[in-house]
């Protein structure tokens, strides 16, 4: 009999820590996939060190998997890096690298697992109001951004025929590391400003994603949930 579990790409840190952590309690087997080595290794999900842009070290992972009986009825990316860098700054190799860290990723981790997704499983991406614009952080990191939400309405099409779902989940600024490296307390002070509900914290935008991973969002595919506090309807007409 197959072992079911939740594949969770970049669950060492932020809102995939605050996923983890929350699937755990519900008794779900996760595996986290990340690079980092998470802070506390107690009461933690499995941890696999994999460079999740290299396709091969992704696709070894899932052979190994595979090899132990597991199948996979979850498949979350959370995985991403970003930075504050201006066009006539970047060079291509900056540009490579983020649209790698962050769509491409997604691409090897689908393609890798592809074979062992279970008949009815979800995949769950997690984009950045950066891709719908006016509240970029560099157009590297919005390309990659708005290229998962062209990914899972795509993929949403061609793998409907075994009733695997994918959807994206659009969070708005979240209390994260990558949050404190973008900006000053003064400039997350003055952001809160244009954000009804404050500032998120991980958990909220792990709901989110909980639910697409639910039997009761079994209908639902190829759609974009925006999880933002209400900022898009203050800040960012290009979501509105």
């Amino acid at each position: 009999m197959k072992k079911e579990i939740i594949i969770l790409a970049g669950g060492s840190s932020g809102i995939g820590s605050a996923l983890e952590y929350s699937l755990l309690q519900k008794n779900n087997n996760v595996i986290n996939l990340d690079l980092k080595k998470p802070k506390d290794q107690l009461n933690r999900a499995r941890w696999e060190r994999v460079n999740l842009c290299e396709y091969e070290e992704v696709k070894d992972i899932c052979n190994s998997l595979e090899k132990d009986n597991y199948s996979v009825k979850g498949l979350v990316v959370t995985a991403g890096i970003g930075y504050n860098t201006l066009l006539k700054e970047m060079g291509p190799h900056d540009f490579m690298k983020q649209i790698s860290s962050n769509l491409t990723i997604a691409f090897n981790l689908v393609h890798s697992f592809n074979d062992i997704l279970c008949e009815g499983a979800s995949i769950v991406f997690v984009s950045s109001l950066t891709a719908y614009g006016g509240v970029g952080v560099n157009c590297a990191y919005s390309a990659a951004k708005a290229g998962l939400v062209g990914l899972s309405k795509a993929l949403a099409i061609e793998m409907a025929n075994r009733k695997i779902r994918i959807n994206t989940v659009v969070p708005g600024f979240v209390k994260t590391p990558m949050l404190s490296r973008f900006t000053t307390a003064i400039e997350r002070k003055m952001l809160e400003r244009y954000i009804p509900h404050g500032l998120a914290e991980p958990k909220d935008i792990a709901n989110a994603i909980e639910y697409f991973l639910a039997e009761e969002s079994c209908y639902i595919t190829g759609q974009t949930l925006v999880v933002d506090g209400g900022m898009s309807l203050t800040y960012s007409p290009a979501i509105r």
